[in-house]
């Protein structure tokens, strides 16, 4: 594996060296093979820095959200399959903080949401975030009847270990990751739609629809975390870091560890 370099010159002209890997959590800096910048960052902002049976004991309290949502009554409309030369965790991640959203999604799913804002809290290994929409009212002067959840915001879902359902206005995306490598990981994506909803060729296409934007969003995050992941490989740089607004990721990893650690 080589390792990924970034060649300067500075105000004197002399010549400057450094692996073109992130300190922050091993993005690439720098994209362009050739050009002229005073500045090189992939996001400009200061990160601040006993298995139990059955499916309800496993989801503990998270019941009542899927009870909610209604995924008994949903089938699959749409569904494919991807590898990406990742590990499995990095793609999790790109799930848990909204940071990168005007970097990694600014021409696609990025301007319908706020900057760098989610809320996410945990329950026994899992996760669930809130990710507002631009459309949220100021819950402060709205009469709680005009709160619809679904419609301001997406709901994801960690259940630990490898599964990530995504809650949308009308529609659930359900992705799962499957190690096959420490560097590579096998991600299936589907959309799963309410079994009231007409089967007609006109909700087919909108839900090929739907299928095609998610994923055209995904592999943006995937694209970054096949960069991570060759920037890990290079040993650039000796450690990495979690910011305050990465509490999500910092949670996730220390459940993994407590994994492993039986």
């Amino acid at each position: 594996m080589y390792l990924p370099l970034l060649l300067t010159r500075d105000d004197d002209d002399d010549v400057r060296v450094l692996p073109n890997v992130c300190r922050h959590r091993g993005a690439t800096l720098e994209r362009e093979a050739a050009g002229c910048k005073r500045v090189f960052t992939w996001v400009i902002a200061e990160p601040d820095v006993a298995h139990m049976p059955g499916i309800d004991a496993r989801i503990g309290a998270l019941g009542a959200d899927f009870d909610w949502i209604g995924l008994p009554d949903h089938r699959i409309a749409a569904i494919e399959q991807i590898d990406i030369a990742a590990n499995w965790k990095l793609l999790i991640e790109g799930g848990l903080e909204a940071y990168h959203f005007r970097v990694a999604h600014k021409d696609t799913i990025g301007p319908y949401f706020p900057d760098n804002l989610l809320i996410w809290q945990s329950f026994g290994p899992h996760i669930r975030a809130m990710l507002p929409r631009n459309s949220m009212p100021d819950l402060g002067d709205a009469p709680e009847a005009d709160w619809h959840l679904r419609r301001d915001a997406n709901l994801v879902y960690l259940m630990m270990v490898n599964t990530q359902p995504l809650v949308q206005q009308d529609h659930v995306m359900w992705f799962h990751f499957e190690p096959v490598s420490e560097a590579l990981t096998r991600v299936r994506m589907a959309t799963l739609v309410p079994n009231s909803a007409p089967r007609t060729p006109e909700m087919q296409a909108h839900w090929d629809k739907n299928q095609r934007i998610t994923v055209i969003a995904l592999m943006e995050d995937f694209e970054l975390g096949e960069e991570i992941q060759s920037g890990f490989a290079s040993r650039g740089n000796p450690s990495h870091l979690f910011g305050r607004f990465e509490g999500a990721l910092d949670r996730f990893n220390r459940v993994v560890e407590e994994m492993i650690a039986g």
